[in-house]
């Protein structure tokens, strides 16, 4: 049941944005939205932790090829324990150079909107927990670049045991997978 709900409401969300970001000055992406620095998404994730503490954590769970701070915000009732709710998933701009200006603001939108929903709050109140990473790949998107700085694409470095191919060799994907395994 909550697997069918976030899937609905994912795509719902993806749906019902606004993604067009009009802020002259800021570099675009391939995608053609302009989205603000890196250290602006710092500061907004640091924000949104100061602004909600019983429910929004921001995480640094590694860094990046160039030094990064490589974020996630973790969307959790946090006096409550889990009781067996599947962790949610979801993140954004693997290809530097694809930002989409949407997995950065959905904390914000569970915040204000989602909350009021009985099937979030029955989710969160089940000690349900939603793991955001907005930027996968904050040195491609910083260089509005596909791949990293060690020039590998971050959505191909990744275990396929049926291609013989073994992935997980970068900072990037490395901190991401070790970053699910403690919260899973």
């Amino acid at each position: 049941m909550f697997k069918l709900f976030w899937t609905v409401l994912v795509v719902f969300l993806l749906s019902s944005f606004t993604i067009a970001h009009a802020d002259e000055g800021l570099a675009e992406s391939d995608s053609g939205i302009r989205g603000p620095s890196y250290a602006e998404l710092e500061v907004y994730f640091a924000e949104l932790e100061a602004a909600y503490p019983w429910l929004i954590e921001r995480i640094v769970y590694g860094r990046s090829v160039q030094g990064r701070n490589l974020n996630a915000l973790k969307i959790k009732h946090k006096n409550i324990q889990n009781s067996g709710a599947p962790l949610v998933f979801i993140s954004g701009a693997t290809h530097g150079d694809e930002y989409l200006n949407i997995v950065d603001r959905l904390p914000q939108w569970f915040v204000e909107n989602a909350l009021e929903d009985p099937r979030v709050q029955a989710y969160l109140n089940a000690g349900g927990e939603i793991l955001l990473v907005p930027v996968m790949n904050p040195d491609g998107y910083t260089a509005r670049a596909r791949r990293n700085a060690n020039n590998k694409d971050l959505n191909r470095d990744y275990d396929n045991l049926k291609a013989n191919h073994k992935g997980f060799t970068q900072p990037e994907t490395i901190a991401l997978a070790q970053l699910i395994y403690n919260e899973v």
